[in-house]
């Protein structure tokens, strides 16, 4: 098990600004996942996010066929809905085949294992489609497996310089591989491999925002900083949500373990753009995810007077203020941002987190609204941890220990989930494992909401003698929790 920081910008935003630093696969993942469906970047640790969505796509075209279909798929009639797809996929012959058709359907509607099935039909059917393969390949990716994803994206990148496809899908499928091909690279920092595949991605699309924004990152890996900084700059022109050359490049230099030239970085950012409330917010984000939270302050409040009403301003201020202990103006914060996105998760759960520390009747509005966000998004572990939190403030024991155990349930796990596992399970005298999860807690190196109570607690916990309760699931968990291994 793994910690990872908490992220004050990851949310679950469609197209939100999300960020890539922190272990290199999971990274490299994200990364290919970001070009292949064309969202942003999520990093898995806690660093400010570093946009690198591509431009807006333009809207779908519309096919019969293919509509008629989603309506017999929405009616289980999935053999008619195939017979629609591939009559589609014949017809226009820039649609993916009718398997790979239906298998985005099952993906959809997160039946994994169908869509699967259907890919593998689809490799059958058509051997030649590079688009199984980058599928496959982007899957294998989300799971970590670097390796298998390389060998699948290098298959599909051959398929794809012999394929017959109209001319855009074709460059829309070596778009796709070669940067899997790099991203994976990266993933074995190999980076003269992935510098050739960004730089051939580059000669097929100029215009990629995302492939010079990497191109940048695998330039300073291997010390051509200034060639990194020219291509973030390129990356920045192309597309205004990236962030800006100058705080990617802080990032980096951090990354690097070189806090100086990070600081130098980040205060050219300032001088760069002082009136740019994105500049603000990421310069704030950096000094909270740098566990330096008084300066943090007065960035996030310019960035607020440039613009009131920043969903990411607001959410930022209000967890800088909650990690402050400021709960009133956290309260604040998180307010104006759930009125700004009511449908976001993230902000419901701060906001839930944020009066539960405030008393009984406020703890009364937190259950309400976290019950809400865990009945709308059971498949997230923070929605979980938080509403077990809030149980085992009420004294819902059991209930707060089922929520706690899904949300311990992924290979990493926030430290505040970390926390809240650690004082439950100290409270049923399971002090061996309370004491190790809130070791693992205690070492993640980027912001802890949750550090000082729960440094209290395990100072406490170490004068006991060893507990005789047996573990609970979870087992009490190993390995280094640094924050780098794991998305308002």
């Amino acid at each position: 098990m793994h910690l990872h920081a908490p992220f004050a910008t990851r949310r679950a935003m469609g197209g939100g600004a999300r960020a890539i630093f922190g272990c290199v696969g999971r990274w490299a993942a994200l990364a290919c996942l970001a070009v292949a469906c064309g969202v942003s970047l999520a990093r898995p640790g806690g660093a400010e996010p570093l946009k690198v969505e591509n431009a807006p796509k333009k809207e779908a075209k519309k096919y019969p066929q293919v509509e008629e279909a989603k309506q017999k798929f929405l009616k289980m009639d999935v053999d008619g809905a195939l017979d629609l797809l591939k009559a589609a996929a014949k017809a226009n012959p820039d649609l993916p085949n009718g398997r790979v058709q239906l298998a985005s359907f099952f993906f959809a509607a997160n039946r994994l294992a169908e869509g699967r099935a259907q890919l593998e039909k689809a490799v059958v059917d058509a051997p030649d489609d590079p688009e199984p393969y980058l599928i496959f390949a982007d899957l294998a990716m989300r799971e970590g497996q670097t390796t298998d994803a390389g060998l699948l994206f290098e298959k599909a990148l051959a398929l794809s310089q012999a394929t017959k496809a109209p001319d855009e899908r074709k460059k829309d499928f070596l778009k796709k591989a070669y940067f899997g091909v790099a991203m994976s690279a990266v993933a074995h920092e190999q980076w003269e491999d992935a510098r050739k595949n960004l730089a051939i991605l580059i000669t097929v699309d100029p215009e990629s925002a995302a492939a010079h924004f990497h191109l940048g990152r695998v330039l300073f890996e291997v010390k051509k900083t200034k060639e990194a900084y020219a291509e973030l700059q390129a990356a920045a022109r192309m597309d205004e949500k990236i962030a800006s050359p100058e705080a990617t490049m802080a990032k980096l230099y951090e990354r690097a373990k070189d806090r100086a030239n990070a600081d130098k970085w980040m205060d050219q950012a300032v001088k760069a753009a002082p009136k740019s409330a994105k500049t603000r917010i990421e310069v704030a984000q950096w000094f909270m995810d740098t566990n330096r939270l008084e300066q943090a302050k007065p960035q996030i409040e310019e960035a607020l007077k440039l613009d009131p009403s920043s969903e990411n301003a607001l959410y930022l201020a209000g967890q800088i203020a909650r990690y402050s202990r400021d709960f009133p103006n956290a309260k604040r914060y998180f307010e104006k941002a759930f009125l700004e996105a009511p449908a976001n998760p993230s902000i419901a759960n701060e906001l839930a987190l944020t009066l539960n520390e405030m008393g009984e009747d406020p703890r009364q509005r937190a259950q309400s609204l976290a019950e809400s966000t865990y009945r709308q998004n059971q498949q997230s572990p923070q929605a979980a941890s938080t509403l077990g939190w809030i149980y085992y403030k009420m004294g819902r024991l059991d209930e707060a220990e089922r929520l706690l155990n899904l949300a311990m349930a992924p290979v990493t796990v926030s430290p505040d989930t970390a926390y809240f596992y650690a004082r439950l399970a100290e409270g049923r005298n399971r002090t061996d494992q309370a004491k190790a999860l809130l070791e693992l807690a205690l070492k993640t190196q980027g912001p802890f909401a949750y550090r000082q109570d729960a440094q209290k607690l395990f100072d406490q916990l170490a004068k006991r003698a060893p507990s005789s309760a047996p573990p609970s699931t979870p087992a009490a968990p190993t390995g280094k929790g640094d924050g780098t291994a794991k998305t308002p």
